[in-house]
């Protein structure tokens, strides 16, 4: 027996010692290939976290106001004046860079014709707040002469450009159902429970079937999903939490209704848990509850913030989720009427600044504009286009599109083509003529060096895998020989007695 236990004390011993080479052979595997590449990840020790970018602001041509112009355009020359860029601004200098589009327009018609024209601007990005940006002081000309403009506002967070310069209108917006004046009653949702099942998890709030006469009765609330009679209020909560619903237009008692409360998207009748919903409500109209989110301090004025709120909601029959316009949301435009004599043409220029997307991947950092090009295919008709780019930087090919080819000029690029190119306008500038790729971590569009999210993500993973692999090898080995050497020892044993 002694004999046995020797040769299972030495089995034991000999899972230790594979196993734990095993472990040291896989993590000195990972090691090795993370360090092969821990060069590169030291390198952006120094670079932001963040994505390696910073959004700015396309530019955009002129619009009609109106949907079908009959005014073609001749000719339209794009000037960039880009004399400093955000991040190289002296102390005590301005940051200046703006584009001019200067159109000859020509009305084919015997007609006198008076236009609406419209031309936007966007808002200012995060980082422009940081800048002291040059004013600029006659944005609008007509015939070299500075026209009177308004700046007017409309709700395009995504910049639909073409589509939004309709929402640009002289009052408050005509429709069937909505108005100032419409009747609003404000339901405030209390709701009390006792969690019984996870105190990590909040409940959601559920009220379903809800079926509303969409000619009289429109409900806002957070949490309105569906439509027709599919449509039904669905809300995460808190405990003591509130929830606001608007019912637009004749009232809808939605205390009465079936309420529950239930976990996650499971179904309410396999998750019900004691709750307590209490109701009250007051009545308004649909212009106070618009108006009591309206700063003048916004710049924008009360029927484009009236508008955009209405806007939205005549969008969704079902009203939609909220009944707050948010100022950093609205596009910016300058909006003039101009009027041109039969068979005449006139030339109409329009002023804005420019600010660039930021990539800060390179060093030094370059900075790319974009230029839509698209809208001036609304014209009636367009002749020739010329780009002029006035700026000390170096333009950097890979960023700029390829339906336009710029040359070098004095003091700067220079570009032209008969008629319009084909898709929009995106060039970029930097201080120097070969910028340096650098590593930035932080996601978003031209991430680089993805080895490293492999070694940081992936690596451990496959250790991990090869590591239980190995164990499993080495401990299914030791048993076979442990079943072997139990046997011999019997044998042995054995001989003995019969000796």
């Amino acid at each position: 027996m002694r004999i046995k236990s020797a040769r299972m004390s030495c089995a034991k011993g000999a899972t230790v010692i594979k196993l734990s080479a095993a472990a040291v052979a896989v993590v000195c595997a990972s090691l090795a290939l993370f360090w092969l590449i821990s060069p590169v990840r030291a390198l952006s020790a120094e670079a932001n976290s963040g994505p390696p970018w910073e959004e700015g602001v396309t530019s955009d041509g002129i619009y009609s106001v109106h949907e079908d112009s009959v005014l073609e355009v001749q000719s339209e020359v794009l000037t960039f004046d880009i004399s400093s860029l955000p991040s190289d601004i002296a102390e005590g200098k301005s940051y200046d860079a703006r584009v001019t589009a200067e159109y000859t327009f020509y009305n084919p018609t015997d007609e006198y014709v008076t236009t609406a024209m419209a031309f936007p601007f966007g808002i200012r990005p995060y980082y422009a707040e940081e800048l002291d940006v040059a004013q600029i002081s006659d944005p609008i000309k007509i015939d070299g002469k500075t026209a009177d403009y308004q700046i007017r506002h409309t709700y395009g967070k995504y910049g639909e450009f073409e589509r939004d310069v309709h929402g640009i209108l002289p009052d408050y917006i005509e429709d069937d159902f909505y108005s100032p004046e419409l009747p609003v009653t404000v339901y405030t949702v209390s709701v009390k429970y006792d969690n019984q099942y996870n105190a990590n998890y909040n409940p959601d709030l559920r009220l379903d079937s809800l079926s509303l006469p969409a000619d009289r009765t429109r409900i806002v609330c957070p949490g309105l999903r569906g439509e027709g009679e599919d449509l039904y209020y669905w809300w995460p909560v808190a405990e003591q939490d509130t929830v606001t619903i608007y019912v637009l237009g004749e009232d809808f008692a939605v205390g009465e209704l079936d309420w529950y409360v239930s976990y996650g998207m499971r179904e309410y009748g396999n998750a019900v848990i004691p709750s307590d919903i209490e109701f009250s409500s007051k009545k308004s109209t649909l212009g106070d509850i618009i108006f009591s989110e309206y700063d003048e301090a916004y710049g924008i004025n009360r029927i484009d913030w009236y508008n955009a709120v209405v806007g939205q909601l005549a969008d969704d029959v079902n009203a939609g989720d909220s009944l707050a316009a948010n100022e950093y949301n609205f596009n910016a435009w300058y909006v003039y009427e101009t009027t041109v004599a039969p068979r005449s043409s006139f030339t109409n220029s329009v002023t804005a600044p420019l600010f660039p997307t930021i990539h800060f991947n390179y060093e030094p950092r370059i900075y790319e504009f974009i230029y839509y090009l698209s809208p001036a295919a609304g014209w009636a008709d367009f002749g020739e286009m010329t780009i002029v780019v006035n700026t000390p930087y170096y333009i950097q090919g890979s960023f700029s599109s390829d339906n336009v080819t710029f040359e070098s000029a004095q003091g700067g690029y220079f570009a032209s083509s008969d008629g319009l190119p084909s898709g929009e306008l995106a060039f970029a500038l930097c201080p120097v003529e070969t910028p340096e790729r650098i590593n930035y971590y932080g996601g978003g569009k031209n991430t680089p060096n993805v080895l490293v999210y492999v070694a940081i993500i992936i690596l451990p993973i496959l250790g991990l895998v090869l590591l239980a692999i190995a164990a499993g090898l080495v401990i299914r080995f030791n048993r076979k020989k442990k079943v072997k050497g139990s046997l011999n020892a019997d044998n042995i044993g054995n001989d003995d007695v019969a000796k």
